[in-house]
């Protein structure tokens, strides 16, 4: 995967240009008369928070993502989720500030690139296997299985 990425050499606008490029119109499954400020998608908010974690959290995120008292994530998941940034845009972004970030793989810095590839990878499957969705084990040998 990384080999592929590495040699495809792309490349996307950044966010000011690709914002100025598209006419952007929020999703009507996104229009709330509620609170939303917890999770803003204007294009100023959204790349507020991915440089923010870049800055300031990516660093400590492979010591921090796994303690919920610990604000350690990206916080990201519901933007990747609902198609609001993609992973190539995290990629290209956190390359623009780490260049040899992809170098290592046993760097704390690669260790979230590695969670968004497996979270790529995992969306892959699920296209190709849709019960996987649904609660079923991707090999049926661990139906059996308890899980606690």
């Amino acid at each position: 995967w990384l080999k592929q990425y590495e040699q495809s050499h792309f490349s996307l606008p950044s966010w000011p240009s690709l914002h100025n490029a598209i006419k952007w119109q929020t999703p009507r499954c996104l229009q709330s008369d509620g609170e939303s400020q917890k999770w803003p998608v204007d294009d100023d908010s959204l790349s507020a928070i991915v440089e923010r974690f870049i800055d300031d959290k990516l660093t400590t995120y492979e010591q921090q993502r796994d303690f919920p008292a610990i604000k350690g994530t990206s916080g990201l998941s519901p933007y990747l989720a609902l198609g609001i940034i993609s992973v190539k845009q995290l990629l290209v972004n956190v390359q623009q500030r780490h260049p040899d970030i992809l170098q290592s793989a046993k760097s704390n810095l690669f260790s979230w690139v590695n969670e968004l590839i497996w979270r790529e990878f995992y969306r892959h499957l699920i296209v190709a296997y849709p019960r996987l969705c649904k609660h079923a084990n991707f090999n049926a040998k661990y139906d059996a299985v308890k899980w606690r």
